[in-house]
């Protein structure tokens, strides 16, 4: 009588074919567990054949890559970011490039790359998914291997065995427990600075990451990790401890999954983004859609530079524009409004937020929802309809800079880079390029961010250079207007001095020394320690002979002269003479604000 046999079916794209067929059992399993390896079949299946031909399954692996369904596969990235030894697993860089490459992963499990890294058990689990498990690494040594000049296969040994070593440490991770458990009761700040005591430097990743793996771990969903890293927020912390608030924060909310968790309901697209760009500079409110979770979140943006959160935020909200979602649940028309009224939002100096990923996402969006016509915009209508929304020069040329550097700008380069370089060839000067900037910022600060953005975008090298002269031209020309000016000021008029008081310290303003920022930002001249404050509250320059307060916050800012009326400045301003006082956020009424709210001003010195 024949002995039954095994067969071994292999599937390709839902193209099964018969790979072999083995005497036994034990053979078979062990020829489909290696096939898994692979990392290239979506399917591998084990038959018993009898003797009268009949099959029956007993054994099945299936990767489909539908999130939810028991199967993942890996994202397409372009990009990952090489450790030379283990413990530069643990930096923000390399759990950014895990949780973009296996982001459907993360999001079934509900855990994030930094609690990954400290759990054994997570670790064996993901190395069973053999053929995920095989698909990632393939893909990080075909990257790396590219970056560092080597053979794939020898990146992706190296990425085998720093899979082992990460899997060794983190069986040692108990001897951490001390740092674990000082987290909540003495603060982020405190343990930042005992563990630079007590590790070396390139160490401390570890630690930290363990200490706030151990904190999340009964946070079993996207909201409630959020708000226990907010637990973990303190205004006076240390610039380290900001920033590993920064990247606690980015890495929960930088998926699709997470971000929805956090906005909770909302009507349509458009909502939803709208207080996403809210929440992106502490600004949202009630009136938009969002869970104590957005709010808790968008109290840190208001009190702290969060640059990792930001681009987490504006990661998902150029995602959600680039897609097929409608912004609302109207016709084209209801659209076309929705995006208008988000497109100001959206604006920065020097284009829009988000940088290439947001400018080709906007130009899809405005090709389909600004067409008045059935048919949707063409690519030069649609470029020049978003220009519209720019008011000045910088803005359109930086939007324009921004999607030449995207996949689909560099498809129009000639068209894109002819509209760069007659754009500045209308420039007479330095303050036509950005006539409604703040006076925040300088000519420096104009040459230097275009700079950059101009060699970054592949415009040709000789053009390139040649528009960079015009700006050192204009800005000469500027330099050389402005110290003609400064000199027939000194012979012509004499403005004094502005003497501010401000807990205690004395600030004196002179015309050269002007703008003089106040903020929250520890870059401003006077930082304002008060909870109203916007990061640049205020600015104060000068025209002519007059020193002009410039409010450009959040809550206003409330200027009383002398014995007069209280004047009440929202994105205006008001000429400073005599003395009086200055308060930041709220009304000089408020009795709690005279130490940190209140600045005591006096023009001296005035003929």
């Amino acid at each position: 009588m024949r002995a039954a046999t095994f067969e071994v079916s292999v599937e390709i794209s839902g193209k099964p074919e018969i790979e072999g067929i083995y005497p036994d059992e034990k053979i078979a399993r062990d020829r489909a567990l290696d096939l898994l390896k692979l990392a290239k079949y979506t399917a591998v299946r084990v038959y018993k054949i009898g003797i009268n031909d009949s099959h029956r399954l007993i054994f099945e692996k299936i990767h489909t890559g539908a999130i939810g369904n028991n199967a993942s596969i890996i994202a397409a990235i372009d990009h990952a970011y090489v450790c030379t030894t283990v413990h530069d697993v643990y930096l923000f860089e390399s759990r950014s490039t895990l949780l973009h490459l296996l982001r459907g992963y993360f999001d079934q499990q509900l855990i994030l790359p930094l609690e990954l890294l400290h759990d054994p058990m997570a670790l064996r689990y993901l190395e069973r998914d053999a053929l995920l498990f095989n698909q990632a690494l393939h893909r990080l040594a075909a990257l790396q291997g590219q970056q560092l000049r080597i053979k794939p296969t020898e990146r992706y040994d190296r990425l085998s065995r720093l899979f082992r070593d990460i899997l060794d440490l983190s069986k040692t991770s108990d001897r951490l427990t001390s740092y674990a458990e000082d987290l909540i009761p003495q603060g982020l700040t405190a343990l930042v600075d005992r563990v630079a005591m007590d590790w070396p430097e390139d160490e401390q990743a570890r630690v930290i990451t363990f200490a706030l793996a151990r904190h999340l771990r009964e946070a079993r969903d996207w909201a409630l990790k959020l708000n226990a890293a907010h637990d973990l927020f303190d205004e006076n912390q240390s610039a380290p401890a900001a920033a590993w608030i920064d990247e606690l924060l980015a890495e929960i909310i930088d998926g699709n999954a997470a971000v929805k968790a956090i906005v909770g309901y909302a009507p349509d697209l458009a909502t939803a983004l709208s207080a996403l760009v809210a929440a992106l500079d502490g600004t949202w409110d009630d009136r938009l859609p969002g869970t104590p979770s957005l709010r808790k979140l968008n109290e840190v943006m208001a009190r702290q530079s969060a640059p990792r959160v930001r681009t987490a935020l504006l990661n998902r909200i150029s995602t959600a524009l680039g897609g097929q979602t409608p912004l609302t649940k109207g016709d084209r028309v209801s659209n076309g409004e929705a995006l208008k009224r988000l497109l100001p939002k959206l604006k920065q100096f020097g284009g829009f937020m988000g940088g290439p990923a947001m400018a080709a996402a906007l130009t899809r969006r405005v090709k389909v929802d600004l067409s008045t016509r059935p048919e949707d915009l063409s690519f030069e209508e649609t470029i020049n309809t978003l220009c519209t929304f720019l008011p000045n020069p910088a803005g359109k040329i930086g939007y324009l800079l921004d999607l030449l550097s995207s996949d689909m700008g560099r498809r129009r380069t000639a068209h894109i880079t002819r509209m760069v370089a007659d754009l500045f060839s209308q420039l007479r000067s330095i303050r036509d390029f950005a006539p409604h900037a703040d006076s925040t910022w300088s000519h420096d600060m104009v040459r230097e961010e275009f700079r950059c953005r101009l060699y970054q975008a592949g415009i040709p090298h000789a053009l390139a250079d040649g528009l960079i002269q015009k700006l050192e031209i204009l800005q000469n020309n500027a330099s050389m207007s402005a110290s003609s000016s400064k000199i027939e000021n000194t012979h012509s008029v004499n403005i004094g001095k502005l003497v501010l008081t401000y807990r205690g310290l004395r600030y004196v303003i002179v015309a050269e020394e002007t703008p003089f920022t106040i903020g929250r930002s520890p870059e401003s001249k006077l930082t304002i320690d008060w909870n109203t404050a916007s990061r640049t509250h205020a600015v104060i320059h000068v025209e002519g002979s007059d020193f002009i307060l410039v409010d450009q916050s959040k809550n206003g800012t409330y200027v009383r002269i002398e014995n007069r009326k209280t004047i009440a400045l929202a994105k205006n301003s008001t000429i400073l003479y005599g003395q009086g006082t200055i308060t930041i956020g709220i009304t000089g009424d408020c009795l709690d604000a005279a130490e940190s709210a209140i600045i005591g001003f006096e023009r001296v010195g005035v003929p």
